[in-house]
Parts: structure tokens; C-alpha cells; sequence
């Protein structure tokens, strides 16, 4: 579990992009990586400072505990990275609840035996611009059938309980003033 972190100074534990300082403990995240079976070797950040959560650097992924509550998992499927690489969404601006419409529409892609593609994905979902902060989520598209037949729920205060994945391969964010 890697806990280092650039030196912290004053500014620190001002807020970016609304996140602030995690709430996590790194206990409370090796928990969660063993409830939601994690595959083993990766490493794990609680950084001091918010300003790495929304930095694009290779291997970095930001998980928020209401993320893993939707249907995030880790390893994070390559369609799902293909969406947030397609919209240009860095993950700490996705809300958690969105996690739902993407895991969902694999769901039941698969059941149905269809291939997922993001031009179907596009078919029954939109993207939209969080109201008063910076973020994005996905709701379904007006006129078509709804995948999700229950509502998500939203999650409050979900940029304080997160953490950061440092060494998932292959994957680099989209930069986090990256627009749709």
C-alpha cells in the first residue's frame, strides 16, 4: 500500500473541484478492497492533497466509496474506461451514481448476448453537466426504453470518501478540464 504523498503546505486543504482532504482511513480502505475483491498487487492512495485527486497521470484512478456502491469494480472494465476515454471525463468528475448506468448497460448487454458498443451506449443514455460543481453523470436518454428500471440514488458529500488507485495499468485519465 503506497501512502506517500508530495509535501503538504498551506493550501493544501483547500477544496479543488470539491474535493477536499479524504475522510478515509487507509484501514478503512483495505476493507473496502477485500468486500469488493480486489485483485491483488495494486497500491493505494489517501493523498494529502486534493489537487493529485483531479491530475491526469498515468496509472492514477480515483475511486469514491459511493462509486464502488454503484457497480464500480477494480479492475475497471475496458468499456467502461472507453466511455470516460469517449466523453472525456476524468473520473473524479463522474458522479457515483453513473457507475449504475454504465455497469447496467453491460449487464444487460450481456444477458440480451448483444456486443457493447459505444454508439448503443450512446442510444439509451446522455450525458449531462453537474449542477453548482464541476462534474458530469449519465441519465437516461428522453423516449427510450430505461435499462435501469429503479432510479439511482444520489450520494451526498461523495468527493470526501475516495481514494486513489496508483498503479492500474494501462489507463491514463482524460485531463480534468477536458469538455464534452
Amino acid at each position: 500500500m503506497d501512502e506517500s504523498s508530495p509535501p503538504v503546505t498551506e493550501t493544501d486543504s483547500s477544496e479543488v473541484d470539491g474535493f477536499g482532504v479524504s475522510t478515509l482511513t487507509m484501514d478503512e480502505v483495505v476493507e473496502l478492497a477485500r468486500k469488493f475483491n480486489f485483485p491483488s498487487g495494486l497500491r493505494f492512495s489517501l493523498p494529502k492533497d486534493p489537487r493529485r485527486v483531479t491530475k491526469s497521470k498515468e496509472g492514477f484512478f480515483v475511486v469514491s466509496v459511493g462509486a464502488l456502491g454503484h457497480g464500480l469494480r477494480i479492475p475497471v472494465s475496458t468499456f467502461a474506461l472507453s466511455i470516460l476515454e469517449t466523453f472525456q471525463i476524468h473520473p473524479s468528475l463522474l458522479q457515483p451514481q453513473s457507475w449504475s448506468f454504465i455497469m447496467g448497460f453491460l449487464v444487460r448487454c450481456q444477458e440480451s448476448g448483444v456486443t457493447p458498443t459505444m454508439g448503443l451506449f450512446k442510444q439509451f443514455h446522455v450525458i449531462s453537466s453537474s449542477p453548482g460543481k464541476p462534474g458530469y453523470f449519465f441519465k437516461s436518454r428522453p423516449g427510450v426504453i430505461k435499462i435501469l428500471t429503479k432510479p439511482t440514488q444520489s450520494i451526498k458529500n461523495w468527493r470526501k470518501r475516495y481514494f486513489l488507485v496508483t498503479n492500474l495499468e494501462g489507463f491514463t485519465p482524460p485531463p480534468s478540464g477536458a469538455t464534452l
